[in-house]
């Protein structure tokens, strides 16, 4: 298993006042689809909901090896068939390029920056991408309340 390296020590508009800053470590299927162009690009799908990113080949190289956990409530097979589908057409059903090999490279862990903040009747996150820098969609916060709920021992 890989674990990407931070590359961002913080966000690029990180909230003004905040509780607490860090950084939590998704689990992503690594997979490389290589191409009739001779091109390849390499998808994640997190191992929780089996959404699906790209990653570029030069943020994988700077990851290290690391042993440890991985959450998951898919398996790589599923996530597979997952990707499949986004794979095959990665730029458009008539651009002619075809998929030739999806290939699954392994387990990686990938880096987001949380802010915990403090709110008149409660708590809320923010969640900026680890490597980036940039602020998260909703799908990524939902990934870290999930992976904060296992945390504490409740399951979501």
């Amino acid at each position: 298993m890989k674990r990407i390296i931070p590359l961002q020590d913080d966000a690029k508009k990180p909230p003004k006042s905040y509780l607490k800053k860090e950084i939590l470590y998704l689990p992503f299927y690594l997979f490389k689809a290589s191409y009739s162009s001779s091109s390849h690009i390499f998808f994640m799908v997190d191992a929780f909901r089996g959404k699906i990113s790209r990653l570029d080949e030069e943020v994988i190289e700077k990851g290290g090896d690391f042993q440890g956990n991985f959450p998951q409530r898919i398996s790589p097979e599923q996530a597979k068939r997952i990707v499949l589908s986004e794979a095959r057409f990665p730029a458009g059903i008539f651009s002619g390029i075809r998929l030739e090999n999806l290939e699954y490279q392994g387990k990686i862990l990938y880096p987001f920056l949380v802010y915990y903040l403090r709110k008149k009747s409660g708590y809320d996150i923010k969640v900026f991408d680890g490597v980036t820098g940039r602020r998260e969609n909703f799908f990524a916060r939902e990934l870290i309340i999930e992976v904060l709920t296992r945390k504490n021992g409740r399951k979501a």
